[in-house]
C-alpha cells in the first residue's frame, strides 16, 4: 500500500519514488506548488508576521480540493495566487514610476505644478 501525505506540509518532503504513479505525483506537486506560492506571497505582503488566518484558510481550501479532487477549487486557488503576485508587482511599479505617492502634500503640489510648467508662489513669511 502506498503512503500518501497527511497534509500539505508533507508534499515537499515526499519523493517521487514514494508514489505509485506519475499522475499522483504531479497532482500532489501541483497542490504543494500552489500552497508554497501562497505562503511566499503572504510572507512578502507582510514580512513582519504573516496573517495566520489567511494561511489557515488557504490551507483548508487546498486540503478540501485535494481530498475531493476538485479542479475548480485548485484553479481558484491558482487565481488567488496570481492575484497576490500581481498586486505586489503593481505596488512595486507604482512606487518606482510614480514617486509622488510618498511625498508630502506641499511637495506633491509643487511637483504637479512643475509638471505643467508652473511655479508655486512662495509664501510671504515676514509681512512687517
Amino acid at each position: 500500500m502506498t503512503a500518501y501525505p497527511r497534509d500539505l506540509a508533507d508534499f515537499s518532503r515526499k519523493t517521487t519514488s514514494t508514489y505509485c504513479s506519475a499522475t499522483v505525483v504531479t497532482m500532489l506537486s501541483e497542490y504543494a506548488q500552489v500552497y508554497r506560492g501562497l505562503l511566499r506571497e503572504v510572507r512578502k505582503a507582510a514580512p513582519a508576521k504573516p496573517n495566520q488566518t489567511i494561511v489557515t484558510n488557504f490551507r483548508s481550501l487546498l486540503e478540501q480540493s485535494r481530498k475531493t479532487k476538485n479542479d475548480v477549487a485548485l484553479q481558484d486557488t491558482r487565481n488567488a495566487l496570481l492575484f497576490l503576485k500581481s498586486q505586489r508587482e503593481h505596488q512595486i511599479l507604482v512606487e518606482r514610476y510614480n514617486p509622488i505617492t510618498s511625498l508630502t502634500e506641499q511637495e506633491r503640489i509643487r511637483k504637479t505644478a512643475n509638471r505643467v510648467g508652473l511655479d508655486v508662489p512662495k509664501e510671504a513669511t515676514n509681512l512687517e
